[in-house]
């Protein structure tokens, strides 16, 4: 794997657990729309 393709790994890595932080947040009693929408920028 080259350097490049180790970076895009790793951005969709951290995609995936942002989104995943806001599927999470957004489906508590009381969801946390500011942090929600933040992770999901």
């Amino acid at each position: 794997m080259t350097a490049k393709s180790n970076l895009s790994v790793a951005w969709f890595t951290k995609a995936e657990a942002d989104l995943q932080a806001a599927e999470l947040l957004l489906n508590t009693t009381n969801p946390l729309l500011d942090i929600v929408c933040y992770h999901a920028q």
